[in-house]
């Protein structure tokens, strides 16, 4: 939960637990219009949640664009798109700051002055890695608990791995990473020498109906050496190979990811492509080279 004015009123709830979402369905009863704050994979979750129970629905998110950490930006104003059909209205980028209301949330206040009505409160903000359990000893914490290529932190035979860990400079909060971490993890514990075969991160969602997968490097900074793109906004789809120095390093794929595991293989691999198919820049090329 940020640190917002009026964070504290009745109606601002989170989705953490189950007993989070018993509180929501309870405190629906009878309102019908609603604030989400955070338009990452959990927000866009509950947004589709509450605009198929009749509730009008605002997203207010930061970023320059909605589920920016798994999408780049045409696969994100695809997903927009889908959202606004289905009645989801979105503030992006937006800045709240803060929730109006006496005892309970009635408005939210964003950047610069504008107040939205809203019965209630939802925030989906990401999450941050506990390390309590480090904290006052020895061991290096920065983000997470810093750990070296075997898990290991900076302590003799303490190791983490997963959500809590930092490793790289990066906590990926992927259910993916964590399963490859915990693995090397026990490995190392159980004094089987095994470095970390780091795997790019890779997200399978499905948002307002679609299917999405997105994995790697989406060079964002724009160091993509070159981007190979099908679009067919027709059908809502949308696929995306981001590549670096001749070789895939990143992917998403909207509304049809079942080529999915072969482009993972490809990005792991770090598969070389040809010359033709780098001057051609076609999708299908691709997929035939990586077969």
């Amino acid at each position: 939960m940020p640190p917002v004015p009026g964070a504290d009123l009745a109606g601002v709830l989170t989705v953490r637990t189950l007993q989070d979402v018993i509180n929501i369905h309870k405190y629906l009863s009878g309102k019908k219009e609603g604030i989400v704050v955070g338009g990452g994979v959990l927000g866009l979750e509950v947004a589709w949640a509450l605009a198929q129970k009749g509730q009008k629905v605002t997203v207010i998110e930061g970023s320059s664009y909605i589920l920016s950490r798994q999408l780049n930006k045409p696969a994100s104003d695809l997903l927009e798109q889908l959202g606004r059909a289905a009645g989801i209205s979105f503030v992006v980028p937006g800045k709240l700051r803060g929730i109006l209301g006496e005892d309970a949330a009635a408005a939210v206040r964003i950047d610069p002055d504008e107040d939205i009505p809203a019965d209630y409160v939802i925030f989906s903000t990401g999450v941050r890695p506990n390390t309590v359990l480090a904290k006052g000893t020895s061991i290096d914490v920065g983000r997470g608990i810093i750990v070296d290529e075997y898990m290991q932190t900076s302590a003799d035979n303490v190791y983490s791995a997963g959500d809590a860990a930092q490793y790289k400079g990066n906590v990926y909060g992927l259910w993916s990473v964590a399963k490859e971490q915990g693995k090397c993890a026990g490995l190392n514990m159980a004094k089987v020498p095994a470095p970390y075969d780091e795997i790019p991160p890779s997200n399978y969602i499905k948002v307002f109906g679609t299917d999405i997968y997105s994995a790697g490097d989406l060079c964002p900074d724009g160091s993509a050496q070159k981007i190979i793109e099908v679009r067919d906004p027709k059908l809502h789809k949308y696929k995306a190979i981001f590549i670096k120095e001749d070789a895939p390093v990143g992917a998403v794929l909207f509304g049809d990811t079942k080529e999915a595991i072969k482009i993972t293989r490809a990005i792991k691999s770090g598969t070389k492509l040809s010359k033709d198919i780098l001057a051609e820049g076609s999708y299908n090329s691709f997929m035939a080279q990586i077969k």
